[in-house]
């Protein structure tokens, strides 16, 4: 489960994934993602804070959309 400032954020949308960039996938980016409190859609910078935060379940989520 991500989260920022201690909420919990769902509805995370990633894009620009290459598998042959693996495994940085330094052209991977959060393009949507709302606070489940709300629904209210992150902004730019709240979303770059996101993935510096939840690095690690971002990369899973990069990798089980080529799975999932």
């Amino acid at each position: 489960m991500a989260t920022l400032n201690g909420r919990t954020v769902t509805d995370i949308e990633i894009d620009g994934v290459d598998f042959n960039d693996a495994p940085d996938f330094c052209d991977a980016y959060v393009y949507q993602a709302v606070f489940e409190d709300t629904g209210e859609d992150l902004t730019e910078e709240q979303m770059d804070q996101l993935v510096s935060e939840n690095y690690e379940e971002i990369q899973e989520m990069i990798w089980e959309s080529r799975y999932g």
